[in-house]
C-alpha cells in the first residue's frame, strides 16, 4: 500500500451510525470524492518560484499565521515562506556536524512556535523560526531514538514520539525521562501519527489494522473517534506483526489503517486507502451529523496538509490536473504553469445538508 498517492476515480454521503464516538463508513466501490462541489476556496497562495527554487512533493507542510514550512522530500530540505508565499530561507543541513541532520524523519513546531524542530536518527534539532539559524540539539539513547519517526512538542517540557520499535508505539518524554505509554498493536507502518485539533489538543492515530483516534493527556490516551468500515475492515486475525505478514496482507481487499487526519471545529477529514488500493477520503460534518466519502478524484487531486481554526489547507500540484474543474481553473488564474511550484489553498468544507 505505502504512501504513494494512487490518483484513481472513485462519492457518497451517509448519516452517523453506531455510538457517538464511532462513525460507520458506507464504502461504495464506484464512489468519488468530488472536491469541486465540496469545498469553498477562501484563499490561494502561490509559493514563490525561481530557477533555483523549484519544489517537488511535500513530505509535510506546516501552515501558521506567519509561515508556510515545506519539507521537500526529494531535496531533503525545508523551505520556509511567509504567509503570502514569499520565500524566506531554506534549511539545507544534511551532514554529521553540529547543527546538521542525518535525515529528516519528521518536523514540527516547538510548543511556543518560536522554533522549527527536526527529528533525525538520534536527536531533535531546533532552528530559529524567524531566521532559520541553528539553536540546539536534544539527544536520546541511540538504540531508542533510531526507532522514532514522528513527534510533537505540545508543552515546554513534553514531547511525544511515535516509534517503530517492537515494544511500544508511543512514548512520552518529560522531566528528562522517556516512558512508553502505548504498547504496539501491529506492524509499525509509518503514516501521520499526530495532529492538533481545533482546541489545540494533541491527537494520535492508531497502529496498522486499527481505526481509532485518541486524545493525548499526559501519559494517558483518551478515546476520541473510531471508524467502522463494516465488512471492509481488516479482520483482527490478519493484522500483521512482521514485514513478511504485511507483504501478504497489504494487497487484500480491506481498509487497513488511517493515513492522515486533520480537524476543525466543524469538520473532520481522514485519508486512508480503499480495498482496491486507491487513495480514499472521508469528511465528517460534525454539526450536521453527516459523512461524505469517496476515492480521490484524478481530475482534482488536492492533498490536505493542515488545519487551523475553521480552515483546512491543501496543496495543488499543477502537473497532476486534467483540463477541467474548479480547482484547475484556480491554478490557471494564479498563473501556475506545468513545472511551477505547488499552489497552497486555504479552504473550508461546505455543510453536508442534502441527501
Amino acid at each position: 500500500m505505502g504512501l504513494v498517492l494512487v490518483l484513481l476515480l472513485g462519492s457518497c454521503t451517509s448519516r452517523f451510525e453506531s455510538d457517538r464516538d464511532t462513525y460507520a463508513i458506507d464504502y461504495r466501490e464506484d464512489s468519488v470524492f468530488d472536491w469541486n462541489s465540496l469545498v469553498q476556496v477562501e484563499e490561494a497562495i502561490p509559493l514563490e518560484t525561481t530557477d533555483s527554487l523549484l519544489l517537488s512533493y511535500a513530505r509535510k507542510c506546516i501552515v501558521t499565521s506567519n509561515y508556510i514550512v515545506y519539507h521537500d522530500d526529494k531535496q531533503k530540505s525545508i523551505f520556509v515562506f511567509n504567509s503570502h508565499g514569499a520565500f524566506l530561507y531554506q534549511i539545507d543541513a544534511l551532514g554529521g556536524g553540529e547543527g546538521e541532520y542525518t535525515v529528516i524523519k519528521d518536523m514540527t513546531l516547538s510548543y511556543d512556535k518560536k522554533s522549527l524542530l527536526i527529528l533525525d536518527n538520534a536527536s531533535v534539532l531546533a532552528y530559529d523560526m524567524e531566521t532559520g539559524r541553528y539553536q540546539y540539539r536534544l539527544t536520546f539513547e541511540d538504540s531508542m531514538a533510531s526507532d522514532f519517526y514522528q513527534f510533537v512538542n505540545p508543552t515546554k517540557d513534553c514531547f511525544y514520539f511515535w516509534s517503530a520499535g517492537q515494544d511500544y508505539s508511543l512514548y512520552v518524554y518529560t522531566d528528562n525521562r522517556m516512558v512508553g505509554i502505548k504498547k504496539r498493536e501491529g506492524f509499525p507502518f509509518v503514516t501521520q501519527k499526530f495532529f492538533y485539533d481545533s482546541e489545540g489538543e494533541v491527537n494520535c492515530l492508531s497502529d496498522y489494522g486499527h481505526f481509532r483516534i485518541d486524545r493525548l493527556v499526559g501519559d494517558e490516551l483518551q478515546k476520541k473517534y473510531a471508524f467502522d468500515f463494516g465488512k471492509w475492515t481488516l479482520p483482527s486475525s490478519l493484522i500483521p506483526q512482521t514485514a513478511t505478514e504485511l507483504s501478504s496482507v497489504d494487497s487484500k481487499p480491506y481498509f487497513k489503517c488511517l493515513l492522515s487526519t486533520y480537524e476543525t471545529g466543524s469538520h473532520l477529514f481522514i485519508s486512508t486507502v480503499s480495498p482496491d488500493l486507491s487513495l480514499y477520503n472521508i469528511c465528517i460534518d460534525k454539526r450536521m451529523k453527516r459523512i461524505y466519502s469517496g476515492k480521490q478524484d484524478q481530475d482534482s487531486p488536492l492533498v490536505v496538509v493542515n488545519a487551523s481554526d475553521e480552515s483546512f489547507y491543501g496543496i495543488l500540484y499543477p502537473f497532476f490536473f486534467q483540463e477541467k474543474g474548479m480547482l484547475h481553473d484556480l491554478i490557471r488564474r494564479c498563473g501556475r504553469l506545468e513545472d511551477d511550484n505547488p499552489l497552497l489553498i486555504r479552504f473550508s468544507f461546505k455543510s453536508f445538508d442534502k441527501e
